[in-house]
């Protein structure tokens, strides 16, 4: 029996055939996240739903998604991250990463300096480590450490606060 052809709403529906669409679209690097964003902006102003254009677009539900929360998080940004072309993948990092680091990365796009999603993630790493490093967590992981040693071995100990 023949299968009956998908039509364009079905393929929409379909999340595996819209993301190699997405995929297929992305390599030819026919359209970037910020003309999809602007036509978000653009086709509010004039009082329609922006979701068909970004159908024909290849824009996949979840990606739709991501753009609404760049266009709320990075709105008075938008011309500085305009300008140095940031790709879809770091705004989607930015979207993704915790409320400090984003910070860090928008205030170097607003500087204009050009970042892209591996210096967004590695403004991560930064903060997570310079969390983790902090003398009083040092201080804190040894003494679990030694407690637990010392369950294991049934030594009475007393853990000063001073470290010796």
């Amino acid at each position: 029996m023949a299968k009956p052809k998908t039509t364009e709403k079905q393929a929409w529906k379909t999340p595996g055939k819209a993301r190699q669409h997405i995929l297929e679209l992305r390599q030819k690097n026919t359209c970037s996240a910020f003309m999809l964003v602007d036509s978000i902006v653009q086709l509010r102003k004039l009082g329609q739903n922006p979701e068909p254009f970004l159908r024909a677009q290849g824009v996949s539900p979840n990606e739709y998604l991501i753009l609404e929360k760049i266009l709320k998080l990075l709105f008075r940004h938008r011309a500085a991250l305009e300008d140095r072309r940031t790709d879809f993948e770091t705004l989607t990092v930015l979207v993704e990463v915790g409320m400090r680091s984003r910070a860090m990365a928008l205030r170097q796009v607003s500087k204009g300096i050009a970042i892209d999603a591996a210096t967004v993630r590695s403004y991560e790493t930064q903060l997570r480590e310079r969390r983790m490093s902090g003398v009083g967590r040092v201080r804190e992981r040894l003494q679990i450490a030694v407690l637990h040693k010392a369950r294991e071995t049934d030594l009475p100990l007393r853990i000063s606060s001073r470290m010796d």
